[in-house]
């Protein structure tokens, strides 16, 4: 990953490090990617996706808000 990366995306001034009140994108898996063998990450499960600090997306399927899932939409 690259230090730079937020300002790529002009988002510097409020991402790139997980501190209170900064955005975040981040996957909860469900176990420790750290604590896996190789050949079981493939196997991992998202739990929770958060993209902006909002959920976006939880192991039920994306928001239950009724809404599409910011994360169908993200990057295009």
């Amino acid at each position: 990953m690259s230090d730079h990366s937020p300002d790529l995306v002009f988002r510097g001034a409020c991402v790139h490090t997980l501190v209170p009140g900064r955005l975040a994108d981040l996957t909860v898996w469900d176990r420790d990617p750290a604590d896996c063998p190789d050949g079981a990450l493939r196997d991992l499960s998202p739990t929770h996706t958060f993209i902006g600090g909002l959920l976006v997306a939880d192991a039920g399927g994306p928001s239950a808000d009724g809404e599409a899932s910011p994360a169908e939409s993200f990057g295009t």
